[in-house]
């Protein structure tokens, strides 16, 4: 059994869950890698394999499906012993508030949402058991701020924020960590084909990375509920009209 710290990372396949993946292996966690496409996942494990000296677990499955969850959940609690970080991150996007159909809704209930209580649910009571931790859930500045044109995304973002808080408030005799990052737009693949919105005006990923070594290098009584990390023409317009197909 391996002695690294261990961090599970959700949406690990690309974007910003891949980054943060490399990030903690370079800081020399362990890795259990979590999405859909089982293909990506180990593409990212062999790299991380190839660059860092550190253990890769694999898991493809739907972050909706509460009880693969558990299974991939406990199969790293028998192998490590331990959880250290859990970075819930797996989230996708459908544009428009009242225009968005049911299936959409459905489908974003079920990553945003479920999925983040789903891996909470089942990390919560090994981070309790041993007492510590750090659960760092991604939100959005959608989550803070409601904006038309991502209206029912941000009805998900603004679940997670609340959720967050609560469990914020729950962990706290048990010396775990809870924090929700709050981005505006972010430079990844999904965001790459916005129209008059080029990536050097986005937050960029290392940004994402050096926010989580902030708060990882944080005394035991420091606690950050929530951190919201602007983009200067977010910050800069009243309201942001977005018009992009997501990928």
């Amino acid at each position: 059994m391996s002695k690294n710290p261990v961090a599970l990372i959700t949406g690990a396949s690309r974007g910003i869950g891949k980054a943060v993946a490399m990030n903690f292996a370079k800081l020399g966690y362990d890795v259990a890698l979590i999405a859909r496409n089982e293909k990506l996942l180990q593409d990212v494990s062999n790299e991380i394999k190839v660059t860092y000296k550190v253990n890769t677990g694999v898991f493809a499955l739907d972050v909706a499906d509460i009880d693969k969850v558990e299974t991939a959940v406990n199969k790293i609690i028998n192998a490590h012993g331990k959880i250290d970080v859990l970075f819930n991150n797996a989230g996708i996007v459908y544009l428009g508030t009242s225009e968005v159909n049911p299936d959409e809704f459905q489908r974003m209930l079920d990553v945003n949402v479920k999925g983040v209580y789903n891996f909470v649910h089942a990390v919560a009571p090994q981070m309790k058991k041993q007492r510590s931790g750090y659960i760092m859930n991604l939100s959005s500045m959608a989550g803070k701020r409601a904006l038309e044109a991502t209206g029912v995304y941000g009805l998900t973002k603004y679940a997670v924020c609340g959720f967050n808080e609560a469990l914020f408030y729950e962990m706290l005799e048990y010396n775990v960590k809870v924090t929700a990052l709050c981005p505006s737009v972010i430079a990844t693949d999904m965001t790459s084909n916005m129209p008059n919105f080029p990536d050097e005006e986005k937050i960029q990923l290392e940004d994402i990375i050096e926010t989580v070594n902030f708060l990882l290098k944080l005394g035991a009584n420091a606690l950050i509920k929530d951190i919201e990390i602007y983009n200067r023409r977010f910050s800069l317009q009243t309201s942001l009209k977005i018009n992009f197909n997501p990928k």
